[in-house]
């Protein structure tokens, strides 16, 4: 008798392209950001791509513009742009 098993999923569907058209669009075409109202940070599998789409959703609120120069600039102060470094904390002597 064949035994049925339900698959175990050890992460929640997502698509990794289809974030990057959505944040390549925005920076293509600010006004876009309207039609992406109802999307979160939370929306996104990639914690980049979180700390991005956080960083264009403030810069529309503020009505300023979105491209690299600006993102670059406020990444830093994104709730979710901070993760720990990679880097060792030791420095060899």
């Amino acid at each position: 008798m064949l035994k049925l098993v339900e698959p175990s999923y050890s992460e929640p569907p997502h698509d990794i392209e289809v974030e990057q058209a959505i944040l390549a669009k925005i920076l293509i075409d600010n006004a876009s950001m309207d039609a992406f109202a109802r999307i979160t940070p939370a929306d996104f599998y990639d914690p980049v791509h979180q700390a991005l789409f956080e960083a264009m959703a403030n810069q529309w609120a503020e009505k300023r513009a979105i491209n690299l120069g600006t993102l670059k600039a406020v990444l830093p102060t994104c709730r979710t742009s901070r993760r720990p470094s990679r880097r060792s904390s030791t420095s060899a002597a």
